[in-house]
Parts: C-alpha cells; sequence; structure tokens
C-alpha cells in the first residue's frame, strides 16, 4: 500500500470520527460542520507532522484543502443528523 493510499484512509477515518463525535455534541448543525473540519483539518495535519518527522513545505495549501474535504464530510454526515433531530423534536412536541 502507498503512503498516497495510507493517507487518505487515516484522513478519511479521522473526518468520519471527528464529524460524528461533533455532530453528537453538537446541536447546530453550522457549528458541528465548521467545528468538525477545523478539528479534523488540524489533527490530520499533526498526523501528518509526527509521522513525516517535519512540517511540510506546502503546509498552508494541504491544511486548506483538508478542511474543504472534510467540510464535505462533516455536511454529508450532518444531514442525517440534522433530519433524526426534526423528527424527535416533532415527536415530543406531540407527546404533550
Amino acid at each position: 500500500m502507498s503512503e498516497s493510499v495510507e493517507g487518505i484512509i487515516i484522513f478519511s477515518i479521522v473526518a468520519v470520527a471527528v464529524s460524528i463525535i461533533s455532530h453528537v455534541l453538537i446541536k447546530k448543525i453550522s457549528s458541528a460542520i465548521l467545528m468538525a473540519a477545523i478539528s479534523t483539518a488540524l489533527v490530520f495535519q499533526l498526523i501528518v507532522f509526527f509521522l513525516a518527522g517535519y512540517l511540510d513545505p506546502t503546509f498552508p495549501v494541504a491544511l486548506i484543502t483538508t478542511f474543504l474535504l472534510a467540510f464535505l464530510i462533516a455536511l454529508i454526515i450532518g444531514v442525517p443528523f440534522k433530519i433524526w433531530r426534526r423528527n424527535t423534536d416533532k415527536d415530543q412536541d406531540l407527546e404533550i
């Protein structure tokens, strides 16, 4: 397995895990998406730094790229949470 495939796998795992945790803990979808994207980008770049042993010369570009990809992943993961919360709120209103 090449380094690029390993990087994609690690990034995907980090992005999905951080997004799920963020959406579980933060009720407002826009805040959860933003926090998940920022956290994922920073955590992934920190992992790359520790694995490579040095800061990548294209760090700013990599940070922006990982932020944008993490934002999309968090958005996709956030939609089911939004639908679920909307449905549970309606169900609680009916139980009064």
